[in-house]
C-alpha cells in the first residue's frame, strides 16, 4: 500500500532534524534542547507507523488515520524548511564574520522535493493534475499542477488562497495564474515557459521552500532582485530566454545552489562553494568575473565550458582556477573568441595552465592561435608503462586552431576513441610524431593490441586543412604492421584539397592478426582523386561509403565498388561511370544501397545488383536505366529517379520481383513507363513528368501520386482493394473533366479501403468528380486548384468518415456545403481562396455559419476560434 511510504518519510524528517540539531547556529535559547525531546517523540511515531502499517490491510480505521498523517507529514516538511531558510538567511548576513568551515555545503543536503513528489503520486492520483482547459471544480487537493497550453484556450486556475499553500510543484505554459505567485507558499518547483512571460514577479522571492527554478523560452528581460532570498534554492535553470539581458548582482547569495544552467555567469561565483553543475563560464577582465573564480568550487562535475580564454593574463593566472585538482568534472572544454582585439597572444602559456585531471573523458578546444600545443598533450614512451596522463581519454576535439603547424602526439592514449582535427591552416603534414613511438615486440604478433598507436580509436575526422598535403606512415613502411587504427570504424577526411598521400595503415588492418570487423564509414570530401583512391582502396570492407566533390573522379575504383556495402556519391562533375569496367563483374559487388546526386556528365550505368534501394537524382545526361544483371532478377526494395534525362523506363524493371516503391519525379523527358502490374508495388509516385503520355499497369498498391503529368488523360489500370493514400491531377489541360474514376472497375474495390484522397485540378474544371462520395472510408479530403469550381456538393455529407477537408488555391469558390452537411468535418483548412475567405470571416461572413460548430479552423495560416 501507498501508506507504507510515510515511515520512510519519517526518517527523511528524522535526517532533516538531525541535520538543524547539529547546526551551529542557534535560532533563539533553549531550541537544541527542544529539538532533543522532539526527536525522541518522532522515534517513537516511526514505531507506531511500523504498527500501523502492518495493520492497514485488515482495519479501515487504520488506513484512514495514515491517510491524515499525510497532511501532516507535509505539514512538518514545511516547518522543518522555514528552520533551514532562517539558519541560510543568517548565514548569509553573518558569512563574513564566520571562518568557512569545509563542510558547511552539507547543512541541508536533503532533497525533500522528490520525496514529496513520489508520496504524492504513490498516495493518491488525484494529488496531480495535468490542465488543459479552464477547470470549474475546485482543485485545492491539488500538490503538483502541470498546465498544458493547446494553441487554442489558455487555462486558469481556480485555487483558493488556502488551497494554493498546498502546492509542491508548479509547471506551466503561457498560463494567466490568476493568482498572486506569492500565495504558493511551499512550492519546491517551478517551471515556466512560453514567451508570453515579460518578468517574474517580486515576490517570487517569498517562495522560501523553492528548490528548482526553471525558466525556457520567455521573453523575461531581467530576473527580480528578491531571487537572491530564495536561500534553498538548489537548481537554477534558464534557457531559451533570448530577451534576457543580465543576471542579478547578488545571485552570490545563493549559497545552497548546487545546479546551474545559464549561459551567463554570475559575479563573484566562488561564494557558491556547494556549486556541482557549471556548464558555463565566460571570463572577463572584470573582479568577480576572472577565471580565479572558479578555483574555490572544488565540487565541480560534469561538464565544464570555459569561453573567452583570452582574458586569462598568464599561466599563473590560468593555474588559480586549479582545473587539475578538480577530478569529477569530465568532460571540459576551452574556447578562445574567433575574433580578438589586439595582436597579444599567450594562448601557449595560458593552455599550459590550464592543465586538467588525469581522469578526464573529453576534451575540447576552439580557436587556440598557439603554434604548439604545450607538454601536458604530449604523450610520450612513458604511457606505454602506465605513466600517460590521460588513460581515461576517450575524446579529443581540436577546432580551429589555425596557426597549429604541428599535431600533438596521441598515439598512445590507451583508451581515446574519438578524434576530430577541424580548420588547422597552417598544417601541411601529419607526420610521425602524430603516431608516437611503439617497441616492436612479440605482444603484438601474439594478438594483443596492448603496443598498437590509436589502440581503442573508432572515429578520426580530419576536416577543413586547405594546406594539408602529406599524410605519413606511423613509420617507415617495412615496418608498418599493422599496428595503427586496428579499432578503426569511422573515417571522415573533408575539405583536404591539396592531399595528395596517405598512409599504408588502412591496407594492413584486414591482415592483422586482430579479428576486425568492416570499416561502418568511410566519409571523403573534396580532396584529390589520387588521395581517395589511396585511401579507400585499401579497404577490404566498408560498410557505408560517401563520395563528395572528388575532382577528375571519372569512376569509381573497382576495389572501391566491390568492398562498399552502401554508398553515396555527391556533385562529383567529372564522374561519367559508376565503374570503369563495361562488362558485367556483378558477382564481386556486394552493394545495399546506392544514392547518386549532381554528377552531371554521368551517362553510364553498369550492371549491378542492388540489394535494397537505388536512388538517382540530377544526373541530367543519363538517358537511360537501370540495366539488370545478366545473371538474374534484382532484390531491389526501393528506386528513385528524380531530375535526369531518361527517355523510356528499361522492361527489364518487371524483373524487379521485390520491387516495393517506385518513385519518378521531374524527368522532362519521360514518355512511358512499362507495365507493372506482376510487381508488388506498394508505393506507386510519379511528378512533374510533362510529357508522359501514359501510366503503368499495377497490381495492389497502397499508396498512389500522380502529379503533373500534363498529358496524361487516363488513370492507371490496377486493383486498387487495398489503396489507402491516392493523389491525383492535374491532367491534360484538354479534358473538361476529371478522368472518372468509375471508368476503372478496379477502382471500385477500394471504396472501403480509401482513406485520403488529394485532388489537383485545372482552369477548365467546374465541378468534383461525383464518384467521391463512394469513399465511405475516406477521413481526409484535399482539394486543390479547382479555379472554376464555385460550390463544393452537398454529397459531402455522404462521406460518413470525413473529418478533415482542405481546401487550396480555388480562386473562384465561395459556396460551402450545408451546416449538417458538414457536420462531421473536425478541421478545416483554407488557403488562397481569397473569395471563400471573406465569405468565412468570424461572426460576419455568409458562410460563417456553415462552419462555427468546427473545433479547428485554419485560414491562410490563421486559426479561428470557431467555438
Amino acid at each position: 500500500m501507498a501508506e507504507t511510504i510515510l515511515s520512510v518519510f519519517a526518517d527523511e524528517i528524522l535526517g532533516k532534524l538531525i541535520s538543524v540539531a547539529t547546526e551551529q547556529i542557534s535560532l533563539a535559547r533553549g531550541f537544541k534542547e527542544d529539538l532533543t525531546r522532539l526527536l525522541d517523540s518522532l522515534e517513537m511515531i516511526q514505531d507506531v507507523l511500523a504498527d500501523a502499517e502492518r495493520r492497514q490491510e485488515s482495519d479501515w480505521s487504520v488506513r484512514r488515520w495514515l491517510q491524515r498523517l499525510k497532511d501532516v507529514a507535509y505539514d512538518a516538511d514545511d516547518v522543518l524548511d522555514e528552520f533551514a531558510y532562517e539558519i541560510l538567511r543568517q548565514k548569509v548576513e553573518i558569512r563574513n564574520q564566520m571562518k568557512r568551515k569545509g563542510e558547511h555545503g552539507n547543512i541541508i543536503s536533503c532533497k525533500m522535493h522528490d520525496l514529496v513528489h513520489d508520496l504524492a503520486l504513490s498516495i493518491s492520483k488525484s494529488e496531480t493534475l495535468i490542465l488543459k482547459e479552464d477547470l470549474g471544480n475546485d482543485i485545492n487537493h491539488v500538490r503538483h499542477l502541470f498546465i498544458q497550453f493547446d494553441g487554442k484556450v489558455v487555462p486558469r486556475i481556480p485555487f483558493s488562497k488556502e488551497g494554493a499553500k498546498k502546492l509542491r510543484t508548479f509547471i506551466s505554459e503561457d498560463v494567466a495564474l490568476g493568482i498572486k505567485l506569492s500565495n504558493f507558499k511551499c512550492l519546491r518547483v517551478l517551471k515556466l515557459y512560453g514567451y508570453t512571460k515579460k518578468e517574474l514577479p517580486s515576490s517570487i522571492g517569498q517562495l522560501i521552500h523553492l528548490r528548482l527554478l526553471h525558466l525556457s523560452s520567455t521573453s523575461i528581460e531581467a530576473l527580480p532582485k528578491s531571487i537572491t532570498k530564495l536561500y534553498n534554492l538548489q537548481t537554477l535553470r534558464i534557457e531559451f530566454c533570448d530577451y534576457l539581458k543580465e543576471l542579478p548582482k547578488d545571485l552570490k547569495k545563493l549559497i545552497n545552489l548546487r545546479h546551474i544552467y545559464i549561459k551567463r555567469t554570475p559575479k563573484d561565483i566562488r561564494k557558491l562553494t556547494c556549486l556541482q553543475t557549471l556548464p558555463f563560464f565566460i571570463v572577463s577582465q572584470d573582479t568577480g568575473h576572472r577565471i580565479e573564480e572558479l578555483g574555490c568550487l572544488n565540487q565541480l562535475r560534469g561538464e565544464l565550458h570555459i569561453y573567452c580564454v583570452e582574458h586569462v593574463r598568464d599561466k599563473e593566472e590560468a593555474r588559480s582556477a586549479n582545473l587539475v585538482e578538480k577530478a569529477k568534472i569530465y568532460k571540459l572544454g576551452y574556447y578562445w573568441s574567433e575574433k580578438r582585439e589586439g595582436n597579444h597572444n599567450n594562448d601557449e602559456e595560458v593552455l599550459e595552465g590550464l592543465q586538467p585531471h588525469r581522469y578526464l573523458k573529453s576534451l575540447t578546444i576552439q580557436y587556440y592561435q598557439g603554434k604548439k600545443f604545450p607538454p601536458w598533450m604530449m604523450t610520450s614512451q612513458n604511457a606505454r608503462r602506465g605513466f600517460s596522463l590521460f588513460d581515461n581519454l576517450i575524446e579529443i576535439k581540436l577546432k580551429a586552431c589555425n596557426k597549429c603547424e604541428v599535431l600533438p602526439t596521441l598515439g598512445l592514449l590507451s583508451s581515446l576513441r574519438d578524434l576530430e582535427i577541424i580548420e588547422m591552416e597552417s598544417l601541411t603534414c601529419i607526420g610521425t610524431e602524430f603516431y608516437g613511438n611503439y617497441n616492436n615486440d612479440d605482444n603484438y604478433d601474439n594478438g594483443s593490441c596492448r603496443n598498437a598507436l590509436f589502440p581503442s580509436l573508432k572515429k578520426l575526422c580530419l576536416q577543413s586543412m586547405p594546406n594539408l598535403v602529406e599524410w605519413k606512415d606511423a613509420t617507415e613502411p617495412a615496418r608498418a604492421t599493422g599496428k595503427v587504427f586496428p579499432c578503426l570504424e569511422e573515417l571522415i577526411i573533408r575539405e583536404c584539397s591539396q592531399l595528395a598521400s596517405a598512409p599504408c595503415h588502412f591496407s594492413q588492418l584486414t591482415r592483422s592478426p586482430y579479428n576486425i570487423p568492416p570499416l561502418e564509414k568511410l566519409d571523403i570530401r573534396r580532396i584529390c582523386n589520387t588521395a581517395f583512391e589511396q585511401i579507400g582502396s585499401k579497404f577490404h570492407s566498408i560498410r557505408s561509403l560517401c563520395v563528395s566533390n572528388i575532382s577528375k573522379l571519372a569512376s569509381i575504383p573497382e576495389k572501391i565498388l566491390q568492398s562498399s556495402v552502401h554508398m553515396e556519391i555527391w556533385n562529383c562533375d567529372d564522374l561519367e561511370s559508376i565503374s570503369s569496367h563495361e562488362g558485367s563483374q556483378d558477382e564481386y559487388y556486394h552493394l545495399k544501397t546506392l544514392h547518386i546526386y549532381g554528377c552531371e556528365k554521368l551517362s553510364y550505368f553498369p550492371e549491378l545488383n542492388i540489394y535494397t534501394e537505388l536512388k538517382v537524382e540530377r544526373c541530367p545526361n543519363l538517358k537511360s536505366f537501370p540495366s539488370i544483371p545478366r545473371q538474374g532478377s534484382w532484390s531491389l526494395r526501393r528506386l528513385e529517379i528524380s531530375e535526369c534525362g531518361v527517355e523510356v523506363l528499361s522492361t527489364q524493371i518487371q524483373s524487379c520481383a521485390f520491387l516495393q516503391q517506385l518513385i519518378i519525379k521531374r524527368c522532362p523527358n519521360l514518355i512511358c513507363i512499362p507495365d507493372l502490374q506482376n510487381l508488388g508495388l506498394k508505393q506507386f509516385k510519379i511528378s512533374d513528368c510533362p510529357n508522359l503520355v501514359s501510366a503503368p499497369e499495377l497490381s495492389w498498391p497502397i499508396y498512389m501520386k500522380i502529379r503533373n503529368c500534363g498529358k496524361l488523360t487516363h488513370l492507371p489500370k490496377a486493383c486498387f482493394a487495398r489503396l489507402k493514400y491516392l493523389g491525383i491531377g492535374p491532367f491534360c489541360e484538354e479534358l473538361d473533366a476529371f478522368p472518372s474514376l468509375l471508368d476503372s472497375t478496379a477502382f471500385r474495390h477500394s471504396y472501403e479501403s480509401l482513406q485520403i484522397l488529394q485532388l489537383y485540378g485545372w482552369a477548365k474544371l467546374n465541378s468534383l468528380p461525383d464518384e467521391i462520395q463512394c469513399f465511405t472510408a475516406l477521413t481526409r479530403l484535399e482539394i486543390s486548384e479547382f479555379e472554376g469550381m464555385e460550390a463544393l456538393p452537398e454529397w459531402l455529407g455522404n462521406l460518413s468518415s470525413l473529418q478533415y477537408l482542405y481546401l487550396c488555391n480555388c480562386n473562384n469558390l465561395m459556396y460551402l456545403p450545408t451546416a449538417q452537411a458538414m457536420g462531421r468535418i473536425a478541421k478545416l483548412e483554407i488557403y488562397y481562396c481569397s473569395k471563400l475567405k471573406e465569405r468565412c470571416a468570424k461572426g460576419s461572413g455568409a458562410e460563417w455559419s456553415k462552419i462555427a460548430h468546427i473545433p479547428s479552423i485554419w485560414i491562410d495560416d490563421y486559426l479561428e476560434e470557431a467555438i
